[in-house]
């Protein structure tokens, strides 16, 4: 997910911030149902026991990159 800030000056609308939101989306059976959740990394603990060992490395590893690029500059995106 993307959570940015535009701001609209006289002559142009442009990007004034921007976060990248790494989500998942988890799909489980429960009682027979399929369920299908699309949560973001603070409440990864809460379904922790749904998620198997390889796909929780796998989401870590891709949101740790996600953080890492997202320390673009605002201002080369102008």
């Amino acid at each position: 997910m993307v959570n940015l800030t535009l701001e609209k000056d006289d002559k142009r609308t442009y990007i004034k911030d921007l976060d990248l939101i790494p989500v998942y989306r988890l799909k489980f059976y429960e009682k027979g149902k399929l369920h299908v959740k699309t949560i973001t990394l603070d409440k990864l603990d809460k379904y922790n026991e749904k998620i198997n060992s390889e796909d929780l490395k796998y989401i870590l590893e891709v949101s740790k990159e996600i953080n890492n690029k997202n320390s673009i500059e605002v201002s080369n995106l102008k």
